[in-house]
């Protein structure tokens, strides 16, 4: 999956070094990570709102999918709104 696609990362975290505080020395070494796709940030939070608010009818694998379908086409909306400036 292309992750720029996808809208990129959120949350990512480059790697860092933590120091303790009254000696200088090197504690731990955090790793970097990549965090999520911004589309599943996206559709998280779309999904927790229908779980809230249920769509009459709807089942929770129709709820995801729309989610998703959602989500994406806020991805296009972002792309559209960054084109533009």
């Amino acid at each position: 999956m292309n992750s720029k696609q996808h809208g990129g990362n959120a949350f990512a975290r480059s790697a860092s070094l933590e120091k303790d505080r009254m000696t200088g020395e090197i504690e731990s070494v955090v790793d970097s990570q990549d965090g999520m796709l911004l589309i599943d940030y996206f559709a998280a939070k779309i999904l927790q709102s229908l779980v809230l608010n249920p769509l009459p009818n709807s089942t929770f694998a129709n709820d995801c999918n729309y989610a998703y379908a959602l989500a994406d086409e806020m991805i296009r909306a972002r792309r559209r709104w960054f084109r533009k400036e």
